[in-house]
């Protein structure tokens, strides 16, 4: 009898323990790998997000990012980067208590070890190895990114002709190249904070900044 309860304590601390793990592990990923083409919201309830190659926001559609999303940018291969190309119109309303994040499929910072490679291929800023392409504008509709953390971008955000974005409490870390590149463009700053970049802070070219 007494052999009988041990065994059957053993299996239920086993059965306990399984589902624990499975709940510590049981966190949805939303991959994305479609290019957004008609007006998108992405929630907090579905992070991390995680774009598996460039993305596209096309002409007329607008992607709005509520507060609290995590994005995580994973490319096919370690150099092969993905990101985000908005030529409509991208929203990023993050709140002063609840980021947006934008940061590689690799930072574990970030709603943890989403990869499961542990500390295997975390970002490295001397190759850029793991890091992702950023955010990049081409004659978009007019843009904000507001309360937004953007991390382990190679150029964190990029301007080319004819756009005017405005940007604001928000922080823009860990490049490995410049943080923010603009040319052409109108980019309006407030409260927004450089940090930890391995090259230039911010270019302008023929910009209206």
């Amino acid at each position: 009898m007494r052999m009988r309860a041990r065994a059957k304590i053993i299996l239920a601390l086993l059965v306990f323990g399984a589902i624990i793990l499975t709940t510590r592990s049981a966190r949805a990923v939303t991959f994305i790998t479609n290019d957004i083409t008609a007006d998108t919201t992405w929630i907090a309830a579905d992070s991390p997000y995680v774009v598996q190659n460039d993305i596209i926001v096309d002409f007329g559609a607008t992607l709005t990012i509520d507060p609290g999303v995590v994005v995580k940018f994973a490319g096919s291969r370690p150099f092969m980067l993905s990101g985000l190309d908005v030529w409509g119109k991208l929203i990023i309303e993050g709140t002063s208590d609840n980021q947006v994040y934008f940061t590689s499929y690799y930072d574990d910072t970030v709603l943890g070890d989403t990869d499961g490679g542990g500390s295997w291929g975390i970002p490295d800023l001397n190759n850029g190895y793991h890091t992702w392409r950023g955010i990049q504008f081409y004659f978009a509709d007019d843009s904000s990114i507001k309360y937004a953390n953007i991390s382990f971008a190679r150029e964190a955000i990029f301007l080319d002709i004819g756009n005017n974005v405005t940007i604001s409490n928000s922080t823009i870390s860990k490049s490995f190249l410049e943080p923010i590149f603009i040319y052409g463009s109108t980019v309006n700053l407030s409260d927004v904070s450089i940090t930890d970049f391995t090259y230039q802070g911010i270019i302008i070219m023929d910009a209206g900044a």
